[in-house]
């Protein structure tokens, strides 16, 4: 076993460590386990005497208890106390069976048994005898009872307390004591394992320096006397271990390498004289190695030099390689070549900008004339200028040497300038230089070949860019050779070098990724591109993202002498035709169902009435029908007319100020009456709900919005209206608690005839202009209207105007209904109406007459005319269009032109929409067709009272439509 470990160093190392490594692991383990025996000790006996204290405390506060509560009970006869007196009883009990379980002394057991005596004879014959005492008011027994031992027992237990208390603190203190001393004697022990360790860590490094690091040093001394060449000093070792072995080596291999010594001196003398030869070999080699290495350097920089005048396309790359690669190979000190187009662009080198600029003046005037007579090269000796002496003294010459470039057709295209200081230019280099020129001349000529036909390329590059369609070249390999701008606009390329010359594979898929049902356009682009036909089809397919497009390609055959080299495809955004095909298709398809619907109704119920006898409460509900339709259609035509006005630009607005929040009060009104099964609701958190606005319009905005919300909970709930202001803006919240919008329609919600594709709502009804009505209106006043939605739970419709920042107090408008018996009293007032229509002017008559007025009608405008000018009548009422010679206003003009019927009232009441015009010539009221003949009456009812004009255009709402009917 020593064996093993003496054979190794390594061996004897891990030995030495190990037997370190048990001898801590085992005291360790020692001193850790004396400490924890040590400190459990003290904390369990500290732990018991602190609960003894602790049940002992609690003993003594439960007799207290005892003897108190058993005082009050025997002073009041508190039956609460009794009770609390047993339960300190039983309390107490449970105490001293807690404190018998623990390890008591001799005196504390006989304490136990002795209290557990007393409290049993108090609780079964004290107690009870007192109790009786007490009922009995015998308070002289009861002291008695009290003097025979109680208090004395009570007091003793007492007093044993305050003892064992002390005992107790005591006793803790001397386990302090123990356990103080008992941690210096383990401390002391510790300190004294740690010396022994570091005594054995010591001996142990002490032995390995012994064992390993003297050997090493008496091998390192070895090894230096050997390298100096000195006797070695290494004595012989029987270790067997790896320092031994490696003494034996050494001594063996110092052995062998005197051997060898003597050897290598020998040849080492015959190498001494072949150095010496070869030493001669290697001047010559180097010499010749200089040369060819001139030679590779020439050669390469002519080769750079012909592969930058092969391959550069731009002309100032090209000069500037010119100049550096001539300067290098021929050793210029300065070179300078220019170019004799309109550019007139040059490179230099060794010459300032000055110095170049006079140079290109100079030789307009004389070199450049030279060079064109002779076409040869032209050298110029002459003195140096002082700049370029430099450190040399006396006289230096310099030569500069002009080399013309011709063209093919023996035109001057440039000029190359190169000078030398001191040094002349050979007749064969001045050979060479030209022959390199005419080189240049071919570059150069190649160079403007490339820059006419890029700047063509760019050319028909630019217009196909620029062309609203995307065009796409397409080689017969698939190969897509060309394509502009507005292609890479459709799909979403960044640019078209991104996809230029990629195969078919390549640009195929992309495209189909960016299509809709992209396989069906692969296979038109496939037969169009691979096959062999004359091709001019086209194909629409649907692009989704960044936004949906309608697209319409075409594709059409290359041919070329007789052989197609490619297909040519157009494709063009047809994106706005195709919705406007589709609303014209959607605009039929509502108008006819619209329009057909109550059409049906009052042909139906008027062929009824017309054909039939039947009871007037029959006739009356028909009738109703009628005109409900009747006013459905109405509702209808005016809502395209005001749309149609409103994007014109021709519908005018009536500015004044208008309280948001009282109209809407006023809207609900008339929806509560008809709309039981909705709760209307309007939240108000505005400081200012004032705008300038029309009141008329906005009245149309709510309608539309509100009847929106109430058609679309078609199973009722809260439509709410919410106010609130913020930056200067006034933000109307319509809330309802409908269906719902999918989220899909949301950004098309406002567009003209737009309806949601869903059976739910189809069969709501409705023409798809309120909301792009409402969107008119909202921005007619300067502001914005969105929607929010989430299927299934309702929308949210929110406007924002800007509210009225004016001091403008407006007066509120009269009442509308004035009652015809104002007028009873006096002499029937005459009124004349212009009007073609026999039908509207019976109704319009009939209800004139009813009201008090001596009603006059005429279909013809002179008639008028001429009656105007001898009745004088109390008020006209005129239709703007009248198919006579004068028309409607004529009329207007001829009374305003005559005194006496200037101030005669006018009313306008015409399906045109020229309130503008009319009030301009003195019109006092304007009507729109149709409006409810009660309507005129009030005007004229109203203008007569007043006696003066106003100018204020009536137009009839839907409310007034709604009361006529009631």
């Amino acid at each position: 076993m020593f064996n093993y470990f003496k054979k190794s160093i390594s061996r004897q190392f891990l030995f030495i460590m190990l037997f370190m490594f048990f001898l801590s692991l085992i005291g360790g383990g020692v001193l850790t386990y004396l400490n924890a025996r040590i400190q459990n000790h003290y904390v369990a006996t500290t732990q018991t005497l602190q609960q003894k204290q602790m049940l002992v405390d609690k003993i003594s506060k439960h007799l207290n208890q005892v003897f108190y509560l058993s005082r009050g009970y025997y002073a009041f006869k508190d039956s609460a106390e009794l009770n609390n007196l047993y339960d300190e009883i039983d309390q107490l009990n449970v105490a001293l069976d807690q404190f018998a379980h623990l390890n008591l002394t001799g005196n504390e057991q006989k304490l136990v048994i002795q209290t557990k005596d007393f409290i049993r004879k108090y609780q079964t014959v004290t107690l009870p005898t007192a109790i009786n005492y007490v009922k009995a008011n015998n308070y002289s027994a009861l002291q008695k009872l009290a003097a025979s031992g109680m208090n004395t027992t009570i007091n003793q237990f007492l007093q044993y307390t305050d003892d064992f208390a002390k005992e107790s603190r005591n006793n803790v203190y001397k386990e302090q004591q123990i356990f103080l001393q008992r941690n210096d004697m383990l401390n002391y022990a510790e300190i004294f394992y740690v010396l022994l360790v570091l005594v054995l860590i010591t001996y142990s490094i002490r032995r390995i320096s012994l064992q390993i690091g003297e050997p090493l040093k008496d091998l390192t001394l070895a090894s230096q006397q050997m390298a100096a060449g000195e006797t070695i000093t290494l004595e012989h070792t029987d270790r067997v271990d790896e320092i031994g072995i490696l003494s034996r080596s050494f001594l063996q291999m110092v052995k062998v390498i005197q051997e060898k010594e003597e050897e290598m001196s020998a040849q080492n003398e015959e190498l001494l004289a072949q150095q010496e030869e070869l030493s001669d070999q290697q001047e010559r080699l180097k010499q010749s190695l200089i040369e060819t290495e001139f030679t590779k350097n020439t050669l390469l920089r002519h080769n750079v030099f012909n592969h930058a005048l092969s391959t550069t396309l731009h002309k100032q790359e090209l000069l500037q390689s010119i100049i550096e690669n001539m300067t290098k190979i021929y050793h210029m000190d300065k070179a300078m070549i220019l170019l004799l187009d309109q550019s007139q662009e040059f490179a230099s080198i060794g010459i300032s900008q000055n110095i170049a600029e006079r140079i290109l003046q100079s030789m307009q005037d004389s070199m450049i004339i030279r060079l064109q007579e002779t076409k040869k090269t032209h050298v110029i000796k002459r003195t140096a200028d002082l700049y370029e002496l430099g450190f040399h003294d006396g006289t230096l010459y310099c030569y500069d040497m002009y080399t013309p470039i011709y063209s093919k057709d023996q035109k001057l295209m440039a000029v190359f300038i190169s000078t030398r200081i001191g040094s002349p230019f050979l007749e064969e280099e001045i050979h060479e230089i030209t022959g390199i020129m005419n080189q240049i001349c071919l570059s150069l000529e190649k160079i403007y070949l490339y820059e006419e036909t890029e700047s063509s390329r760019q050319l028909n590059q630019d217009i196909i860019d620029h062309v609203n369609e995307g065009i796409q070249f397409v080689g017969i390999d698939g190969h897509l050779l060309q394509l502009n701008q507005k292609l890479c606009e459709f799909f979403q390329w960044d640019t078209p070098d991104q996809l230029q010359f990629a195969d078919y594979a390549v640009w195929s898929q992309r495209i189909q990724q960016s299509v809709v049902n992209g396989e069906s356009l692969l296979t038109f682009l496939e037969n169009a591109i691979f096959s062999n036909q004359t091709y001019g089809h086209t194909y629409r397919y649907e692009v989704e993202q960044p936004d949906k497009r309608v697209i319409n390609i075409y594709a059409e055959s290359i041919f070329r002498e007789e052989k197609k080299i490619g297909t040519l495809f157009v494709h063009r955004d047809i994106t706005e035709e195709y919705e406007i095909d589709q609303m014209k298709s959607e605009l039929v398809s509502t108008v006819s169902h619209e329009l057909r619907t109550p059409l049906a109704s009052v042909l139906g119920f008027a062929e009824l009435m017309l054909t039939k006898e039947m009871k007037p409460e029959r006739q009356k509900k028909y009738l109703e029908t009628i005109y409900k339709e009747a006013h459905r259609l109405t509702n209808l035509i005016n809502d395209f007319l005001d749309l149609q006005r409103m994007e014109s630009g021709r519908q005018v607005y009536e500015q004044r100020e208008v309280d948001l929040l009282r109209v809407a009060e006023e809207i609900l009104e008339s929806f509560k009456i008809n709309h039981s099964a909705h709760q209307f609701v309007i939240t108000n958190h505005a400081e200012k709900t004032e705008v300038q606005g029309d009141r008329e319009r906005i009245i149309q905005l709510y309608t539309n919005l509100i009847g929106n919300a109430v058609k679309f909970s078609p199973n009722g709930g809260t439509i709410e209206l919410s106010f609130c202001n913020a930056d200067n803006e006034i933000e109307v919240k319509v809330i309802d608690q409908g269906l719902g919008i999918p989220e899909k329609d949301l950004p098309k919600l406002f567009n003209k005839f737009h309806r949601i594709d869903n059976s739910d709502r189809r069969k709501i009804g409705g023409t798809g202009l309120g909301l792009a009505i409402c969107k008119e209106i909202v921005e007619a006043h300067k502001g914005r209207i969105f929607v929010q939605s989430k299927l299934g739970e309702g929308s949210m419709f929110c406007f924002c105007m800007p509210v009225d920042t004016s001091a403008l107090q407006l007066k509120e408008p009269q009442s509308e209904h004035i009652h015809s018996e104002a007028l009873q009293s006096k002499k029937m007032p005459v009124l004349i109406i212009l009007e073609d229509d026999l039908s509207l002017a019976m109704l319009l008559m009939e209800g004139l007459k009813e009201s008090g007025f001596h009603v006059l009608h005429y279909t013809d405008a002179g008639r008028a005319a001429e009656a105007i000018q001898s009745l004088l009548p109390e008020v006209v009422v005129i239709d703007l269009l009248i198919e006579d010679r004068m028309d409607g206003w004529s009329v207007i003009e001829s009374m305003k032109k005559d005194p006496k019927t200037a101030n005669i009232p006018i009313i306008i009441s015409s399906a045109l929409d020229e309130k503008e015009k009319g009030i301009a010539l003195g019109a006092n009221q304007y009507l729109t067709k149709p409006y409810p003949p009660a309507k005129l009456t009030t005007v004229i009812l109203q203008t007569l009272l007043e006696g003066k004009q106003t100018g204020e255009i009536m137009i009839p709402s839907e409310d007034s439509f709604v009361k006529k009917a009631e």
